[in-house]
């Protein structure tokens, strides 16, 4: 019930106890006194009502005392079958742990056999083991009396190696010291070759400054590389050839036209002792002055015992370790 309800319940309570007289006390009954009242048909009806209830809650009882007691016979069926069932069970449980029992002995046995045989193939093991450590007792002193006898023959060795590294540091000082002494020389070389070169060039054959620089950091290189190469290095880089563009001053690119002039180019192996003939300087500009880088070999001095000298032209073969003059024949140093 809400809130709402107690309270009116309450406020009407203490309404009646506010409205009411007074409660009397009540006198007992006396049904004898009462009179009779007529039956109306209502409560006849009523009354036939009430009679077939209660005859039909006699029947629903009948019947319920009769499903009671097949109930009850059914489960005293239910339990003897129980109970078989249980006394099956009891007897199973037996049955199974006889069979754990002597799976166990089984098992056990079986277990023990196998612990008896490793146990006889561990004390093989261990006497086997025993000898082994014997032996490898025998071996360590063995490499012992080895391994002094070589350190003895050792040490001799290297104090010897300790006395040659020290030999060889020296050896690269004195080196390094060799070495400052041909950087002078070298360049000592090379203002001699720019001398020289400014010695054998035409005063008539200007060239210009920056050729003349280029030619000397080219020799420069070749005394490193001490390789034979070939360049135009005295040459106007403004003059052109005959239908030809401006010579240009790569060693890694052609520097004349090998078939119109008949001359090399700077990637070209060249030999020392070559010459050209009439035919090869035909078609050259004559204000070129061609100079060729090679080392001096046995070939050479062989080729200049077997033919004559002739007069130089002005095609100049230099720089290397010496200045040719070549012509048509052979060249002098």
């Amino acid at each position: 019930m809400s809130d709402e309800g107690e309270e009116f319940n309450n406020n009407l309570g203490e309404h009646r106890e506010e409205t009411m007289e007074p409660r009397q006390e009540l006198q007992p009954l006396n049904f004898l006194d009462i009179p009779e009242v007529p039956l109306t048909d209502w409560d006849t009806e009523v009354t036939n009502v009430l009679l077939e209830s209660v005859e039909r809650i006699g029947h629903l009882e009948i019947e319920t005392e009769k499903i009671n007691e097949k109930l009850s016979e059914e489960v005293g069926d239910l339990k003897s079958d129980v109970d078989e069932v249980k006394s099956k069970n009891v007897e199973l449980n037996r049955k199974c742990e006889q069979l754990e029992i002597k799976n166990l002995e089984f098992e056990n046995d079986e277990i023990h056999q196998e612990v008896v045989h490793l146990t006889v193939e561990v004390e093989k093991l261990k006497t086997e083991n025993f000898k082994l450590n014997d032996k490898v007792e025998e071996v360590k002193s063995e490499i012992n009396k080895g391994v002094g006898s070589l350190n003895l023959e050792v040490e001799p060795i290297r104090l010897e190696l300790e006395q040659l590294y020290s030999n060889f540091e020296a050896l690269s000082t004195e080196h390094n010291k060799i070495d400052k002494k041909l950087d002078v020389l070298r360049k000592e070389v090379t203002e001699l070759r720019t001398q020289i070169t400014n010695t054998f060039a035409k005063p008539k054959r200007a060239t210009s400054i920056s050729t003349v620089e280029w030619g000397r950091s080219y020799y420069e290189q070749l005394d490193q590389d001490s390789e034979p190469h070939l360049s135009l290095v005295d040459i106007n880089a403004n003059r052109r050839l005959k239908k030809k563009k401006s010579v240009t001053f790569s060693p890694s690119t052609p520097i004349i036209d090998k078939e119109t002039l008949g001359f090399y180019s700077s990637t070209d192996s060249l030999r020392p002792g070559f010459k050209t003939n009439k035919k090869q300087m035909k078609g050259i500009h004559p204000d070129f002055r061609i100079e060729v880088i090679a080392e001096k070999d046995n070939d050479m001095e062989k080729e200049k015992k077997k033919k004559k000298k002739k007069k130089s032209c002005k095609w100049i073969c230099c720089f290397s370790k010496q200045v040719v003059n070549e012509s048509d024949g052979d060249g002098e140093n």
